[in-house]
């Protein structure tokens, strides 16, 4: 039963992509299309395709297996299974998923930008691995105390160390682009080693910070996966 509702769900969703394109087999009146043949076979797992003259082999294999699926699936709606309480409690929770992707394309994905200059600097700063230490408060006024305190000369180190948070902070934090909200790393990254932010807000308080070193990223790859991780950032924030 579940594997015949599992049927009618590929079949079902099968139109919001499948336009007037090249049919590859036609099962009743289901059309296997070019483009859902091909998407389907990248996704799979081929283990018989060990080199390239088995690939037209395996790609007929797979297009009987899609029959296969198409005939069990028309099977599964002439019994009827489409429409019962099972199948609907399974399709309702996916219908809604699509419809909340595609909103959130449309009315957000489709509708940010951003310019070179983002991308530009996003590359200068995800080269650096910045070493930070921190007060925390959850209170605005006490941390502005304990800034005018730092600008009148006193340590950082030693008010850190008379507080709760220096516990956690054994080491620098190693923080990296896209690893906070923009606004604060617009602070941190404006910082030379030794200098600190005035009191900056945050999702869970408020934060002064300390760049106590900078280091070259020991996590970077190639300049290409490098420019996609920046544009992936970037992007994110726009949304």
């Amino acid at each position: 039963m579940l594997i015949r509702i599992y049927l009618l769900l590929i079949i079902t969703f099968i139109p919001l992509y499948a336009q007037e394109e090249k049919v590859v087999a036609k099962v009743g009146d289901c059309k296997i299309y070019e483009s859902e043949f091909k998407e389907r076979f990248d996704f799979s797992v081929h283990p018989n395709l060990l080199q390239d003259k088995d690939k037209f082999a395996a790609k007929h294999e797979f297009l009987e297996q899609l029959i296969a699926e198409k005939l069990l699936s028309l099977e599964a709606q002439d019994k009827s299974y489409d429409t019962s309480e099972l199948f609907t409690n399974i399709i309702n929770p996916l219908n809604n998923m699509f419809v909340r992707d595609a909103l959130y394309d449309r009315e957000i994905k489709k509708k940010t930008s951003y310019s070179q200059d983002e991308i530009n600097e996003g590359i200068q700063r995800i080269n650096k691995l910045l070493k930070v230490k921190f007060l925390h408060s959850n209170e605005r006024e006490e941390l502005q105390n304990i800034y005018h305190l730092l600008k009148s000369g006193a340590s950082f180190d030693s008010l850190l160390s008379l507080r709760i948070e220096s516990k956690a902070q054994g080491f620098p934090k190693e923080i990296t682009f896209g690893s906070m909200e923009k606004h604060v790393e617009d602070s941190l990254y404006s910082l030379k080693p030794g200098e600190f932010t005035s009191p900056v807000e945050s999702k869970d308080g408020y934060y002064i910070l300390k760049l106590v070193e900078v280091a070259q990223n020991p996590d970077l790859k190639g300049q290409d996966m490098v420019l996609e991780d920046v544009k992936r950032i970037v992007e994110t924030r726009a949304e």
